[in-house]
């Protein structure tokens, strides 16, 4: 893009990919003018690009006080496309340079399941759905839009842009950040202001393309991320690591969240995770499913009841086929007291001390609404309810072998 000069090199760089052609646009807006409270740019720049419902698309520079558009507008782009994400970080890692980079994926988020192939893109540019709602905030998938409910068992995406009709799935993610160029292709942080977003099996999918991943394991209300406070923090602590950072997002997030749903029951969540460790969660999830694969465990009465999928004693969320992986593992470890010092219950244990820690995947976790928010942990998992969905198979994941637990558990027990 031609006239944008090359900035300073500063102590961070947040990069907003703000996919705002769809019904959460006035949200968008709101969070723009958020940004705009920033108390110091001396040390951080924090950039976005805005794709609203307008035939242009622009890049905006934040200083205390105020915003600028950066080069020319982009016109009409397709957030849904991984080329246009992969230029964007590309541009703004050169043009904003900094010691750490956050990227910031905003819009709808919707986990591991694509859209339907005949969902309404037109009603969700209009607004016509009721996806602003405070308290399902933006989620597409809810019992009021029927269509939804009836979709393919298929894979999720996020970045939905209705004017292109298009949106990103899990593996066009993860191609366009690690298209972008340089010896470490990698952000330090990357966050979803979005729904749904904190599976385990997205975040090993993003593993060695960014440090840390924050996003919510349930629906976020509309109006998301809290930029002014998490902006303010980092202005007031610009040395701060990916990992503190991470954690500022989750406190803040449930502290401003707090505010604004009292005295609601309506669940909201915010973790952190450090993709680092992915890579361990997925060895003590393969060593766990092999000593599932044992028939002289699987036949075990309280075994196969721990595991049935319809129980309603493990945690699920809005979208009823993710499950908390924390409290998947304390169901199973409660109802085979008689295994301990098993080689099965040892592989149990390692997964959720893993888990539980603080230290290894999930540092930072917050959790609130209803009866049950403190099995909340930090990190879902595929478990679903009735079917299963063979695309699940393309994902790296699955080579852990808990796409096959899952079949077996449907089709056995």
């Amino acid at each position: 893009m031609p006239n944008v000069p090359i900035y300073p090199k500063k102590l961070w760089t947040l990069l907003v990919f703000m996919a705002g052609d769809n019904d959460l646009e006035s949200f968008a807006d709101l969070d723009l003018v958020e940004m705009e409270s920033l108390p110091s740019d001396e040390h951080l720049h924090v950039v976005v690009q805005f794709d609203s419902r307008a035939e242009a698309t622009y890049r905006y520079r934040f200083f205390p006080g105020g915003s600028e558009v950066v080069g020319e507008p982009l016109g009409e782009v397709n957030t849904g496309d991984p080329a246009v994400l992969t230029e964007f970080v590309t541009w703004g890692k050169k043009h904003f340079p900094a010691e750490q980079t956050a990227l910031v994926i905003w819009n709808h988020g919707t986990g591991l399941r694509d859209l339907p192939a005949d969902f309404d893109y037109s009603a969700l540019r209009n607004g016509e759905t009721k996806a602003v709602e405070k308290e399902l905030g933006r989620t597409l998938f809810r019992p009021t839009l029927p269509k939804l409910a009836q979709m393919a068992r298929r894979l999720r995406g996020v970045a939905i842009d209705a004017t292109a009709r298009d949106y990103l799935d899990n593996q066009e993610l993860q191609n366009a950040l690690a298209a972008v160029p340089g010896d470490d292709p990698r952000v330090d942080l990357l966050g979803f202001d979005a729904c749904l977003m904190n599976v385990v099996e997205i975040g090993y999918q993003l593993r060695g393309l960014a440090r840390f991943m924050v996003g919510s394991q349930e629906t976020e209300p509309g109006a998301g991320w809290p930029y002014k406070e998490v902006l303010t923090a980092l202005a007031a602590e610009p040395t701060m690591p990916a990992r503190r950072l991470a954690e500022t997002v989750v406190t803040c997030y449930g502290q401003v969240a707090g505010r604004k749903m009292r005295g609601r029951e309506s669940p909201y969540t915010q973790s952190a995770l450090d993709l680092d460790r992915v890579g361990q969660t997925f060895d003590l999830v393969r060593e766990l499913v092999q000593r599932l694969a044992d028939p002289q465990v699987l036949k075990q009465s309280k075994v196969r009841n721990a595991l049935r999928p319809s129980s309603d004693q493990i945690k699920r969320f809005r979208d009823r086929d993710l499950a908390d992986l924390l409290d998947w593992c304390e169901v199973l470890r409660r109802e085979t007291k008689g295994q301990a010092g098993t080689p099965f219950r040892e592989a149990l244990l390692a997964l959720q001390t893993h888990l539980s820690s603080g230290t290894e995947l999930i540092v930072a976790n917050h959790a609130h609404g209803g009866d049950d928010a403190a099995r909340i942990h930090g990190v879902s998992i595929y478990w679903p309810l009735e079917s299963y969905s063979p695309v699940y198979d393309k994902l790296d994941f699955a080579t852990s072998g808990w796409g096959g637990l899952v079949r077996k558990v449907l089709e056995q027990l």
